[in-house]
């Protein structure tokens, strides 16, 4: 019987069996990158709720501040006169490179009657998202606590409201409505522009959803879902909640889910955040990177997922903390921005 010369690898690159261990290690990081990746952009909330610039090869990049400008009445026969504008910047740098990975066993792998790797890229994508969306939230509390770079610029703003620490249920739900209307008031105030959102708690979220008639008298209008599981808004701004918000000392090490040596501040007694996109910016060393190597001393092969960024205040002012207790003594133990406080 003749034997078929013509024979597919359907896992190769080519469709041949030439470096064939070279081939199907390429096509393997490319679906491992992508899966990652997805995982990433599935699981990352804060899209759209900073400003982004990319390094291009740069270590760090200039976010530039610009103050008002001013206007006079003109007298006939006089030159006009220059404005003074005043100018500053903020220097964004990226941090260490942010990374996961795994090692699989040869011998384990092999007696795996189901694909793992899909399950663990999917894991790696959702923690790196958590990391990044955890940061950028600090970030913007930092900033609703900072003064602006510009002496003639308003500051961030603390609202702290003891009643949403009440036993009674109907006082808190009305005192996170209260206060978010006053979060929307200081921004107004301070003439920020841009789309407003704030972002809180599951449980407060959710405490809301279920009772939002108590809402209906002070506040009117339809306030939410329950069928959906929904919040619409509460004084114009959007609420929605994240399950990693920060409301943990994240300056002490104990706190391993949420401390970090570049970002972390003590966001103990943090209820919500409410800004807009112009507060925080974020430098970022291009998408994640995907690596697979062997290591033939250990039996096994590493997969790796990195992601470089930095992030930093721009405008302290986009940006308010709701709080529920005064903030904590020694909450401005952060490594970056100490020169605002």
């Amino acid at each position: 019987m003749d034997r078929v010369t013509d024979i597919l690898n359907t896992g190769s690159r080519t469709g041949g069996f030439e470096d064939l261990e070279a081939n199907d290690r390429a096509l393997l990081v490319e679906q491992v990158s992508g899966e990652i990746l997805a995982s990433f952009e599935k699981s990352t909330v804060m899209e759209g709720k900073y400003q982004r610039k990319n390094t291009n090869g740069a270590k760090s990049i200039r976010f530039e501040h610009i103050g008002g400008i001013g206007a006079y009445y003109h007298n006939a026969g006089e030159h006009i006169q220059s404005s003074t504008i005043a100018h500053d910047k903020s220097e964004l740098t990226l941090d260490r490179p942010l990374v996961t990975s795994f090692f699989t066993d040869d011998f384990q792998e092999t007696m795996v009657h189901y694909n793992a790797r899909g399950e663990y890229t999917r894991k790696m994508g959702e923690v790196l998202a958590q990391k990044y969306d955890r940061n950028i939230q600090m970030k913007l509390i930092t900033a609703a606590r900072l003064r602006n770079v510009l002496d003639e610029g308003d500051g961030g703003s603390v609202i702290v409201e003891t009643d949403l620490a009440n036993n009674d249920l109907e006082v808190r739900v009305k005192a996170f409505a209260r206060s978010l209307i006053e979060a929307r008031k200081e921004l107004i105030k301070k003439n920020v522009t841009g789309q407003i959102f704030c972002i809180t708690d599951p449980d407060t979220y959710f405490e809301i959803v279920e009772h939002r008639e108590l809402l209906k008298d002070s506040f009117g209008g339809q306030v939410g879902n329950y069928a959906e599981g929904e919040v619409f808004k509460i004084g114009g701004v959007p609420l929605t909640y994240h399950n990693y918000l920060p409301q943990v000392d994240a300056t002490d090490t104990n706190n391993t889910e949420y401390y970090d040596k570049f970002h972390g501040i003590n966001c103990t007694g943090t209820k919500a955040i409410v800004a807009t996109a112009e507060a925080v910016g974020v430098l970022r060393g291009g998408d994640i990177t995907t690596k697979i190597w062997d290591d033939a001393g250990r039996m096994g092969s590493w997969t790796r997922a990195s992601i470089a960024c930095g992030m930093g205040v721009l405008r302290p002012e986009c940006a308010v903390e709701i709080r529920s207790a005064d903030l904590p003594t020694g909450w401005a133990k952060i490594i970056k921005d100490n020169g605002r406080i």
